[in-house]
């Protein structure tokens, strides 16, 4: 799903990315789309038109955004992407620079499918055994 020109609200649960270079943000929507082909993913090129796209949506599995860690973490959407509950990987310079020591996950820059696609298949392992310790 790109921009505005889908009805957010329908889903319960969503992937996002955040990122202002529209080519590198749709391959990783289609990364995220490839990795599991049921998600739904929001992509923007901006923080305030997702921000609006989110608000309205359930929970919130990934966040990949192109931001600074110091400016998120004070953001709106940071907020947000907090109380539905999503997972946060940071990218960019800032955040190659700081975002660890800060407590984020960063998506290192220049970064290949098969690197993505092993993260993402990484956090979605350690994600799914924390929902089966919690089933038991």
């Amino acid at each position: 799903m790109m921009g505005k020109a889908c009805v957010v609200g329908l889903y319960a649960m969503v992937d996002l990315v955040i990122e202002p270079n529209p080519l590198v943000m749709m391959d990783l929507a289609e990364m995220l789309k490839f990795e599991d082909e049921h998600a739904v993913v929001i992509a923007e090129s901006n923080a305030r038109a997702a921000l609006a796209l989110v608000s309205s949506v359930d929970s919130i599995k990934l966040a990949l955004v192109a931001a600074a860690p110091a400016d998120f973490e004070k953001s709106a959407l940071a907020q947000v992407i907090r109380q539905k509950g999503g997972k946060v990987v940071l990218m960019g310079a800032e955040a190659e620079a700081l975002g660890e020591a800060m407590g984020y996950s960063v998506l290192h820059r220049p970064f290949s499918q098969s690197q993505v696609l092993a993260m993402l298949g990484e956090w979605r392992k350690q994600r799914q055994g924390t929902k089966n310790a919690e089933l038991r």
